[in-house]
């Protein structure tokens, strides 16, 4: 995730390698804790943009497939970003966290 802006724009080789760690229920929890702190900010009209919102969610969701013991702390901050409901509706948390907004969200 070294200069992502210039060989990864908008996220889109982050976000399909995270969807497939997702659905192989990788076990290591590191790479998606990254993955939820990870901030792409690109260049747009009006200014630069985070591109890294999907990323972020996908490394929640892949977060909670793992035997993390901090599922909960880790996930719950990340769902209150004004970009988190945007992202959430593109994934789903698994009912690991019923109280978690991300686990209200529509599976797609």
């Amino acid at each position: 995730m070294v200069k992502p802006e210039a060989g990864d724009k908008r996220c889109a080789a982050k976000i399909e390698i995270l969807k497939a760690l997702c659905k192989l229920q990788y076990p290591s929890p590191s790479l998606f804790r990254r993955a939820m702190r990870h901030i792409q900010m690109e260049p747009s009209w009006g200014g630069p943009v985070d591109t890294a919102a999907e990323v972020r969610a996908l490394g929640a969701m892949g977060l909670a497939q793992t035997d993390y013991t901090e599922v909960q702390e880790e996930i719950v901050p990340c769902c209150s970003t004004p970009s988190a409901t945007t992202a959430h509706r593109r994934g789903c948390v698994p009912s690991r966290l019923p109280d978690c907004p991300a686990a209200r969200c529509c599976c797609g």
